[in-house]
């Protein structure tokens, strides 16, 4: 709404640009992982091809099934990051639980996934794969655990720098006024003395921490461009809040939250909007 005469304006900062999935998890972390997992791989395929012959073939097979079941996994651990930062905050007991918890799956679907590849491979070769059963298991579960970690780090790392704000824009937050017009009354705030927008028709609702609503002429989804920066995230598609003034969530049905701002603003977070806002979250 810059420059609208009827609405709000004030310097506008940038948005960090980074797409973030419905996981949680920004594209690049999924790249991130699945590049270094195929690196990886390669390198292990080149030096077990160094010197031998005949069963070339079968240090590939071997390598990169494992790989390709690992893609395939990597956007259900991505659901997994994205509900253990969700918890992190205020609950990292149950945080702590759930990455435990899934260790034995990701050990267990990897190795099934990989073992009924390499199976199908080598039958359509007219050959038998022997996973050899338990000394199998104990060969391939300090790998597994190693791995598991290694992506889970990465995965969580980035889904909490996508949506870090740039140090060069912190200034300009500090220091701008956004201009309120209500009818013919302008009101100056600061982006922090404002706890959430929600929208009224042609209208958009400014809920600000000393109680006062003034009414403006505009659109929510001009407000969000406009507020960004400044620490505003959508939660429903008719409200933004102010996520450094948040004090309290709780769950409100349905995978459904409710949000306690400062001043005594109370909004609502629907799952639709629930990955953006929980990423936002964890750099807080």
């Amino acid at each position: 709404m810059a420059g609208d005469a009827d609405g709000m304006s004030g310097d506008r900062g940038g948005a960090s640009g980074v797409p973030v999935g419905t996981s949680g998890v920004p594209a690049f972390g999924y790249a991130a992982a699945a590049i270094g997992t195929f690196l990886v791989t390669s390198m292990n395929v080149w030096s077990g091809l160094d010197g031998r012959h005949g069963d070339d073939w079968r240090i590939a097979v071997y390598e990169y099934t494992s790989t390709a079941v690992i893609f395939a996994l990597l956007w259900p651990l991505g659901r997994l990051v994205r509900r253990v930062l969700e918890d992190w905050p205020t609950r990292r007991g149950r945080a702590a639980a759930l990455l435990l918890a899934g260790l034995p799956a990701f050990a267990l679907a990897h190795v099934w996934g990989f073992v009924a590849l390499r199976t199908a491979i080598f039958a359509a070769f007219g050959m038998r794969y022997d996973f050899d059963g338990a000394r199998g298991w104990a060969f391939e579960l300090p790998k597994e655990i190693a791995v598991y970690a290694i992506l889970i780090m990465v995965l969580g790392a980035t889904a909490v720098l996508a949506r870090r704000p740039s140090v060069t824009q912190a200034p300009a937050d500090t220091d701008r006024r956004l201009v309120l017009r209500e009818g013919g009354r302008v009101i100056h705030v600061r982006p922090a003395e404002v706890a959430a927008v929600s929208s009224a028709g042609n209208y958009v609702e400014y809920h600000l921490v000393d109680g006062r609503k003034p009414l403006v002429r505009g659109t929510l989804s001009a407000c969000a461009a406009e507020l960004d920066a400044a620490g505003f995230v959508r939660s429903h598609r008719s409200w933004l809040v102010n996520i450094r003034l948040i004090e309290e969530i709780e769950p409100a049905g349905s995978g459904d939250r409710r949000l306690f701002l400062s001043g005594g603003v109370e909004a609502p977070l629907s799952r639709r909007f629930a990955d953006g806002f929980d990423a936002a979250l964890t750099i807080q």
